[in-house]
């Protein structure tokens, strides 16, 4: 693939949306460029402010926070994604969330007949940490 062919890829991929660096360096692997040729066009991208991790991490919260996820979630979605753990962990903690646990109990009160284990597991795996899942259990307890 030809710098200039690579550089066009790379964005047209990123007018479509943010991306993470790992995420593109990936796919431009895919379409069969050279590390070197990859590196190098990564580098100038995010010079040029083309390829910024803290914007793809602000985008991806902000439309997985819509889903009901928690921040545990949050982090590890990012990580997966190829961002480095640090940018993931500030990204998460400067990101303006709905109340946690105000969050897990919408989710939980829509699912009440499926008992408390279940409910456990379920906010579990959205990302809540337990101390929210044990506060929504005993405040649906307690109201229900």
């Amino acid at each position: 693939m030809k710098p200039n062919e690579l550089e066009q890829k790379a964005l047209d991929l990123l007018s479509r949306r943010d991306h993470s660096r790992q995420q593109l360096r990936l796919k431009l692997l895919q379409r069969g460029a050279t590390h070197e040729d990859v590196e190098g066009l990564l580098g100038r991208l995010a010079e040029r402010g083309l390829l910024d991790e803290r914007r793809f991490a602000d985008a991806f919260i902000r439309s997985r926070v819509r889903k009901g996820l928690g921040r545990q979630r949050l982090r590890q979605e990012l990580i997966s994604r190829g961002l480095p753990s640090e940018v993931a962990v500030a990204a998460v903690d400067d990101a303006e969330l709905p109340d946690e646990e105000e969050q897990a109990f919408k989710l939980a009160e829509a699912r009440q007949s499926r008992g408390p284990e279940a409910l456990y597991r379920f906010l579990r795996r959205r990302g809540f940490s337990n101390e929210t899942c044990r506060n929504v259990l005993r405040r649906l307890a307690s109201e229900g």
